[in-house]
């Protein structure tokens, strides 16, 4: 009796365990990046200098738009300048901006900025990231494009292209194995590994305390036995 009481309190914790474990995991707040955005550079912007406005049309797949990478670069690594972008939506109004040292960004590489918060609703949206700097022609840097795209215009005038960049979206573990988001393998068999540890860690420990009913029936009841046969 002892030995079935311990078994099903050590039961009863691993199966709580788990379940905050997995409630946990589906829960918790993850950063997942869409490819689609994400192309080849085959060209690049002019030099981005001060009065020069470059405007990329995002459009967005999910919920939960977190982050903006742009692919930047330079004619020369020795170049030194701010840049700013402004992320607006489609009535024009400013969600947010930013002000970045050419000195931090890694040239032709991505280099990312986060909103403060999340744009929750942003499946399905058009947005539009301003690109703009102050520095003086020799000393401004640009962002890489691809020809294939589109999108990319500056003060009206459509470049044909869309400058190379990908977006973030903050979401759930939930939330993204319930919509695939991303094809993300890697999440699915986590969850999936997680899912058949709690099984299979279940079943042992039933096994191990020989937890649940008899299977053989044993009468220890002598005295009734006794007494049946003291009547007769």
């Amino acid at each position: 009796m002892k030995k079935r009481v311990i078994g099903a309190a050590v039961t009863l914790l691993v199966v709580l365990g788990i379940y905050f474990g997995l409630v946990q995991y589906i829960g918790s707040p993850t950063i997942f990046y869409t490819t689609t955005d994400k192309v080849d550079a085959t060209n690049s912007l002019p030099e981005i200098n001060a009065g020069f406005i470059y405007t990329q049309e995002i459009n967005c797949e999910y919920d939960g738009l977190d982050r903006i990478d742009l692919r930047y670069g330079a004619w020369d690594l020795t170049n030194v300048c701010e840049m700013y972008l402004t992320l607006r939506n489609q009535d024009g109004n400013v969600i947010q901006e930013w002000t970045l040292s050419s000195v931090d960004i890694h040239l032709n590489d991505y280099y990312g900025v986060t909103l403060d918060e999340p744009l929750y609703h942003s499946k399905g949206q058009t947005y539009y990231i301003d690109v703009t700097s102050n520095a003086l022609p020799g000393d401004g840097i640009t962002v890489f494009t691809n020809s294939d795209g589109n999108g990319c215009s500056s003060m009206g005038t459509d470049f044909g292209c869309t400058m190379v960049y990908t977006l973030g979206y903050r979401g759930t573990n939930l939330g993204l194995i319930l919509e695939n988001a991303g094809e993300n393998p890697t999440l699915k068999r986590d969850f999936l590994i997680i899912v058949i540890f709690a099984v299979v860690l279940t079943v042992y420990i039933l096994l191990i305390f020989n937890i649940g009913p008899s299977v053989m029936y044993r009468d220890d009841r002598p005295w009734q036995k006794s007494s049946c046969c003291f009547l007769q």
